[in-house]
């Protein structure tokens, strides 16, 4: 595959297809939750993450986006009376 001038790949961005990964604290700077938090509900799979390698060493990973769509998804509509 080969890029093109204007840093697409096809018709996809680059900056797009390369989103910047969080760690723990960074996802718990995001979340406003501590780290403890954050592995909880990871341990749990009640957040997204990527895990980066095979077993146990894997690193876990947060995309950013996914863990926004995940505060949105979590909204709770007021009940109009």
């Amino acid at each position: 595959m080969s890029s093109t001038d204007n840093g697409t790949l096809g018709d996809e961005s680059l900056l797009d297809k390369n989103e910047g990964l969080l760690d723990k604290a960074g996802a718990a700077a995001l979340l406003n939750v501590s780290v403890r938090t954050v592995e909880a509900w990871t341990a749990a799979r009640r957040i997204p993450y990527v895990k980066l390698g095979e077993g146990r060493r894997g690193t876990i990973r947060f995309k950013a986006s996914a863990l926004r769509q995940w505060i949105d998804d979590q909204e709770v509509q007021a009940i109009d009376k």
